[in-house]
């Protein structure tokens, strides 16, 4: 049955509906980001592996204890120190471009961000000077240098191998390939023109 003034059926109103609805709830849990159960920091990097050059995302959500400590400093900017394997003779802390800060949302302390790997890490005691990067584990901190949340290891880049620009989550994608066909639909079915003239 096709209702005359719209000339839409009830069940393309129907499909409509529900695909505004699944594509609502996708992009909420894309949006949402990882939360701590136990109300601590917590911190994801994608990918947590790379070469110099890699484009590392992060998400996460921060303690009430650490929000209020980035509260009083006014920014959040991540660094990654050295730990283990790296060959230097001080802690080093590796060089991060484009490493603006954190998004931080005041209500529900969620935190989010990126930054590129350098090519060269910086030691401010002990050997003092520039060096160039090592692989090996690093560890990443936030407002607290001795506080770490995550590792990254940077890893040697194979010949030819292209550093890594992207956040490597498949779910994401998938989730986010899925609602773009559901906007398709969306699209397809709302578009059903009205009867023509002719055709009343």
């Amino acid at each position: 049955m096709v209702n005359t003034r719209t000339g839409v059926s009830p069940w393309r109103r129907l499909l409509c509906t529900v695909a505004v609805a699944v594509a609502a709830v996708l992009l909420v849990v894309v949006g949402a980001g990882p939360a701590s159960a136990d109300g601590r920091t917590h911190v994801v990097l994608r990918p947590s592996k790379g070469p110099v050059g890699t484009v590392v995302h992060y998400t996460g959500h921060l303690s009430k204890a650490d929000y209020r400590l980035v509260s009083g400093i006014g920014h959040v900017r991540p660094g990654l120190t050295a730990q283990g394997e790296p060959g230097y003779d001080c802690e080093a802390s590796a060089e991060l471009l484009d490493n603006e800060g954190a998004d931080v949302d005041p209500t529900t302390h969620r935190l989010s961000g990126r930054f590129v790997i350098g090519a060269t890490a910086g030691c401010t005691h002990g050997q003092v000077g520039t060096f160039q990067l090592q692989p090996g584990p690093y560890e990443l901190h936030l407002a607290c240098e001795a506080c770490y949340r995550a590792t990254f290891t940077v890893t040697p880049a194979r010949p030819g191998e292209l550093a890594f620009t992207g956040p490597a989550h498949v779910g994401e994608l998938a989730i986010s390939g899925g609602v773009l066909a559901l906007s398709g639909v969306l699209l397809l079915a709302i578009g059903v023109r009205r009867p023509s003239a002719r055709h009343r």
